[in-house]
């Protein structure tokens, strides 16, 4: 797939709005003017996500999964500054661009279509990007993964241990580093999610709102993490824990509000 990246698919991809469809499939070939479609289709799908959406490449499934920036930035924000961050799951680049404008940051990615996308999309801000496997790879003390979550025909995958990569091996890295973080779905139980952790490792579990919904599961696991269970709010940076008891207010107050999604699904 590395060749839908060659100078003339960016080429016809430049000159979709002065071409028509059938002059760009003349001047460039048929498979490029269907590349430039399907990107510029894409590109508009993606505005929802990125800001720098029309100047990005993406592929289809990469993008439904990809996280939006303003939560990449959240990702980003939990790991130390000036001490790099291997993004084990690079996909098209999203957590990976968030990671390398917070300081050094390396990608890993199997597929060679979502790597050359990630290369050109987080170009300019210093990541080094690995077209391999993160697994069978020297990593260092800080590690973010977001393991994909739907098989080869595209449908999303109901358990957890079908994830690539397992998640529970990515877990198993946390006994001997720092910080490691692991997107996970919402809908996963509680008690599958709090037990990803090693023996005697730290866990802690987010439940990330944005816009009103609840995005992820952020699994946390390392020997300075404060273990638990929260609802995490972006867009206030409010962080709620979960409630051992329900909440009774004896009298309504004047206006009643419908509470964040995260906010019930952490149970605070």
């Amino acid at each position: 797939m590395e060749r839908l990246f060659e100078p003339k698919f960016h080429a016809a991809l430049a000159e979709v709005g002065s071409l028509t469809p059938k002059q760009l499939a003349t001047k460039f070939g048929p498979e490029a003017a269907r590349f430039a479609a399907l990107q510029v289709d894409l590109r508009r799908r993606a505005a929802v996500k990125f800001a720098a959406a029309d100047s990005m490449l993406f592929v289809r499934e990469a993008l439904e999964q990809a996280t939006h920036e303003s939560v990449s930035a959240y990702h980003a924000s939990l790991f130390p500054t000036g001490s790099q961050v291997v993004d084990m799951t690079t996909g098209i680049g999203g957590d990976l661009i968030a990671l390398a404008r917070r300081g050094p940051a390396v990608g890993y990615e199997l597929d060679p279509e979502r790597y050359a996308c990630a290369v050109h999309n987080a170009a300019g801000l210093g990541a080094h990007i690995h077209l391999g496997d993160s697994l069978a790879s020297e990593l260092g003390e800080y590690l973010f993964a977001d393991p994909g979550r739907r098989n080869s025909t595209g449908d999303r995958l109901a358990k957890m241990e079908d994830y690539q990569p397992n998640p529970t091996e990515i877990a198993a890295l946390a006994a001997t580093r720092q910080l490691v973080a692991i997107k996970l779905s919402p809908l996963i139980r509680d008690s599958e999610l709090l037990t990803l952790a090693p023996p005697e490792v730290p866990c802690r579990v987010e439940f990330v709102s944005y816009g009103r919904e609840c995005r992820e599961a952020l699994v946390l696991l390392g020997p300075k993490v404060n273990p638990g269970i929260f609802a995490v709010h972006v867009e206030s940076s409010e962080t709620l824990p979960q409630s051992a008891a329900p909440r009774v207010v004896a009298e309504p107050d004047s206006y009643i509000f419908d509470a964040d999604p995260t906010a019930i699904r952490a149970g605070t």
